[in-house]
């Protein structure tokens, strides 16, 4: 996910480890098996955003998965008497100047219940087998080739993904591919003008789960797969020849949680591990 990226170019200090011993080590063995937080984007907030009070008294860890920490997850995990939550998007960004009720309920219900939060975001975006992964994935039986859009060049980590295909497909192939693969029932797509989904040629995908025009605008392929992006990028991108398809921005990430909550199950201070049901696309269709 690239959420207001262009927004959070300095460095972003990281979230300090937390005391609680159990917490500790769940950091460590998460970096280790699943994405380390050193390779999130610069400008991101991610690590143990809330280490609870209670913490250091966890016998085991019962995690419920998110994208969005909001107001109903949160009573979710109370009933599920889970003690952390794990929640793809950070819920804090910008300094914290005072806590109350009013500007930060969900920080301090999630305290005043003993629940820590912990936030991997771009880290598990540019992981390997992450989240930018299992998109290409849905296309592996076609493809050849996968590199990332670039790489970082201090962390050598790839951003974004490309997959190459063994042989093309055509637009309409590829929104039939994701459709049966996601569940969905409908896709938004823009295409050059003149084409329509039976004569755009796709012979390869860049994809960058989230608001990926930062990432993905340049790139070397035809077909641009992305949660969101603004008008004015669509134009650019259908102007220079590209085909861009949008799922939709937690939409684009939401398909990843039960693979995420499968790989929590394996760490050793885990008991359980719940996929949120609260957790949802906050966009409507009317």
């Amino acid at each position: 996910m690239r959420c207001c990226k262009k927004n959070f170019q300095l460095h972003m200090p990281r979230a300090p480890l937390p005391i609680a011993q159990i917490l500790r080590k769940f950091e460590t063995e998460f970096s280790t098996a699943i994405a380390s937080v050193d390779i999130a984007e610069k400008w991101d907030n991610v690590g143990f955003l809330l280490e609870s009070p209670r913490a250091a008294s966890y016998g085991k860890l019962r995690i419920l998965t998110c994208i969005d920490l909001t107001a109903e997850v949160v009573t979710e995990a109370t009933v599920k008497k889970c003690n952390m939550i794990v929640s793809y998007h950070p819920l804090m960004f910008r300094p914290i100047q005072s806590l109350s009720l009013s500007n930060q309920p969900i920080l301090l219900r999630c305290a005043d219940a003993g629940i820590s939060i912990f936030s991997p975001h771009t880290a598990l975006d540019n992981a390997s087998k992450g989240m930018n992964d299992f998109m290409c994935d849905i296309f592996n039986a076609s493809e050849s080739v996968r590199t990332g859009v670039r790489t970082d060049p201090i962390s050598g980590v790839q951003v974004g993904r490309i997959s190459v295909l063994s042989s093309p497909m055509t637009l309409q192939a590829a929104i039939h591919t994701l459709k049966s693969s996601l569940g969905l029932r409908t896709i938004r797509y823009a295409c050059p003008a003149g084409s329509t989904l039976t004569t755009v040629q796709i012979k390869s995908i860049a994809v960058c789960v989230g608001s990926g025009s930062s990432v993905l605008i340049g790139a070397p392929a035809d077909l641009y797969l992305t949660g969101e992006m603004t008008h004015h990028d669509i134009l650019a991108c259908i102007a220079s020849g590209k085909s861009v398809i949008l799922l939709d921005h937690s939409s684009s990430e939401r398909p990843f949680l039960p693979v995420l909550a499968s790989r929590l199950r394996d760490l050793e201070d885990v008991d359980e591990v719940f996929v949120s049901e609260a957790d949802c696309e906050p966009i409507r269709v009317a």
